[in-house]
């Protein structure tokens, strides 16, 4: 089912994909599922949840979520430095597994991290909306940057789509996150 979605007066995000059932209740448990495994990493590395989600966090940029993952776990095993994301985000996963607060080290104006790192470590709580590319691409968002109020007009949308099927604002982002990947 395609919805049209329009971002205040003049920012408009054209049509997206509604998650089919499926989706939906993959989206329900998805941050759940990602917190599981980032207990399970701080559990085996001696890692705290905390800085763990912090660590997926930052080496999330642009890489697969199962590649994410596994460099995670290596780098919190200390058995690897080199991963697919940008030296800079390996940068910051070094300084949070150096005990430095993943929230100072992601930094204010990286508003997808921040948010990500957020919604792993308290899924079950309403907190910032994930913003990706997936996402832009889903909401047929075609803004040539992502600044602090294009970011909080489309969470202030993804939030309403949320509410609207009774689902927390980040489920909801998971949900249309997958539907857009064509996961299945």
């Amino acid at each position: 089912m395609l919805a049209n979605v329009t971002l205040g007066s003049r920012a408009s995000c054209g049509v997206y994909m509604m998650p089919n059932e499926r989706n939906i209740e993959r989206g329900l448990i998805w941050y759940d599922a990602a917190r599981w495994r980032a207990e399970r990493i701080s559990e085996q590395t001696g890692v705290p949840i905390r800085s763990v989600c912090g660590i997926l966090s930052a080496l999330s940029v642009g890489v697969v979520w199962g590649t994410t993952v596994s460099q995670t776990e290596a780098l919190c095993q200390g058995l690897a430095q080199n991963v697919s994301t940008y030296g800079a985000q390996l940068g910051k996963a070094l300084r949070i597994l150096g005990g430095a607060h993943p929230w100072r080290v992601l930094g204010k104006r990286a508003y997808k991290t921040r948010a990500f790192y957020l919604n792993i470590l308290l899924p079950q709580r309403d907190t910032l909306v994930t913003i990706d590319r997936h996402i832009l691409r889903a909401y047929s968002v075609n803004w040539p940057n992502l600044t602090a109020k294009r970011y909080r007009l489309l969470s202030d949308r993804i939030r309403q789509d949320a509410y609207d099927n009774v689902m927390l604002p980040h489920q909801w982002q998971a949900a249309v996150w997958l539907e857009q990947k064509g996961v299945k």
